[in-house]
């Protein structure tokens, strides 16, 4: 779907999948780089052209982060460096 005026993005996905470093399955960090990491930089890749050019006063891009970015807990090494 098209928007006419986009002024505002918010980047809120995230997804954990608490896989191990040691046994874990590459491709498990990778869905979390993808959404966590990748998901963000494409959306505003799409989204900020039409906030440049937006008329509206206010225009933002805001990326909520986690505080799993602060300090990691067993199997959440993917999770954190994607969110950090």
């Amino acid at each position: 779907a098209a928007f006419d005026d986009i002024s505002v993005l918010v980047c809120n996905a995230g997804v954990l999948l608490s896989t191990p470093i040691v046994d874990g399955d590459p491709t498990r960090w990778e869905q979390e780089l993808d959404v966590n990491v990748k998901g963000t930089m494409a959306a505003a890749h799409v989204a900020l052209p039409q906030i440049l050019k937006s008329s509206a006063v206010v225009k933002a891009v805001i990326i909520i982060g986690s505080t799993g970015s602060q300090w990691s807990w067993p199997f959440g090494a993917g999770y954190c460096a994607s969110k950090h």
